[in-house]
């Protein structure tokens, strides 16, 4: 009688678990694209920053961030994330391009 008892709970458990583990995941990656969005969004309101997205030939990642200019260097501040479930591939990188190695850009 213990053991039914015992695998029914435990079976119980895992059914509610599993039940609840999508929506917790959704909620958690919303939150995270709401405070990244947020963060953005501030940095937009600023004339001198200029958003950018960009895909790579497969489709599989995509590439977000900002531009701006500081003295003398075009900076660029971008995260890599996959396209499909919108998780970080890598961390926020930061480059400064000096603008007389500028050739070109296209807007």
């Amino acid at each position: 009688m213990y053991v039914l008892f015992r695998w029914g709970l435990f079976l119980l458990g895992r059914y509610t678990g599993m039940r609840s583990a999508p929506q917790f995941v959704e909620f958690a990656v919303d939150r995270t694209w709401q405070l990244a969005n947020n963060h953005y969004q501030a940095l937009f309101e600023d004339d001198s920053n200029v958003g950018f997205t960009s895909t790579d030939t497969n489709g599989m990642s995509q590439t977000e961030g900002i531009a701006s200019i500081a003295g003398e260097k075009l900076i660029l501040e971008y995260q890599t994330m996959d396209a499909f479930l919108g998780l970080p591939q890598s961390s926020i990188k930061i480059v400064g391009i000096p603008v007389q190695h500028l050739s070109n850009i296209r807007l």
